[in-house]
């Protein structure tokens, strides 16, 4: 028989008589107004005299989230490439040139943990800052051997790639449409110029993963996770 691929659009329908294809079809499923049917916002397939629902798989969520987050490690890697060799003095230092500002404070937490009393010259001490970002960085520089800032980088790149797993995962309480809306939305977000916060070494992308979690949880009704 035939196999008919019919995109999610109403997240609120429900879906009765299995024997109907294009408006009706098993209890407790799902179905689009304008004749389609899908799990969990995502597409699924129709076959013959019957409704056989086959969701994406988690590895096709897998792959789409690791090329997206390729793209956008790859287009934040070349326009670095480019600042570099338009300002030299920059390039002598290479990646440690993206450790400006309060990366100098985050590095400190991982080398070297909390200072117990303030500088004795600025009365600045690094405890203002909270520890999820340098103790992860901490980890990762314990696991493979790298610098800070590298580490700091790697971990920012597989919070990326998570960031676009959890959205495409869970687009249909994200209110996006299909899998286009999410590509566009993600792209959107990991490639405009205040991406570039994501990717240093910075605390932005560990935060945005954090709240995009807390929001998918508190939409699913999964409120002790959320609040946790």
């Amino acid at each position: 028989p035939k196999e008919f691929l019919f995109e999610f659009k109403d997240p609120t329908a429900t879906l009765r008589d299995p024997a109907v294809v294009g408006g009706r079809a098993g209890a407790g499923k799902r179905f689009c107004p304008a004749g389609g049917l899908a799990v969990d916002g995502r597409m699924a397939s129709v076959r013959g005299g019957g409704a056989q629902v086959q969701p994406v798989s988690h590895m096709q969520l897998l792959l789409k989230a690791a090329a997206i987050a390729v793209v956008s490690l790859a287009l934040f890697a070349a326009a670095l490439a480019i600042a570099l060799t338009l300002q030299p003095d920059l390039a002598a230092r290479g990646l440690d040139t993206l450790c400006r500002w309060d990366c100098g404070w985050y590095r400190s937490i991982a080398s070297n943990g909390y200072q117990v009393d303030p500088g004795p010259n600025d009365l600045q001490a690094n405890y203002a800052f909270y520890p999820v970002f340098p103790g992860a960085a901490r980890l990762v520089m314990q696991a493979t051997g790298l610098t800070f800032v590298h580490a700091a980088l790697l971990l920012n790149a597989i919070y990326s790639f998570l960031f676009a797993w959890l959205a495409l995962a869970n687009r249909d309480v994200l209110l996006l449409r299909s899998d286009r809306d999410a590509v566009i939305f993600l792209l959107a977000f990991l490639v405009s110029p205040w991406s570039l916060y994501n990717r240093v070494p910075y605390t932005e992308m560990s935060f945005n993963l954090a709240m995009l979690a807390t929001f998918v949880a508190w939409r699913r009704e999964y409120y002790v996770a959320a609040a946790a």
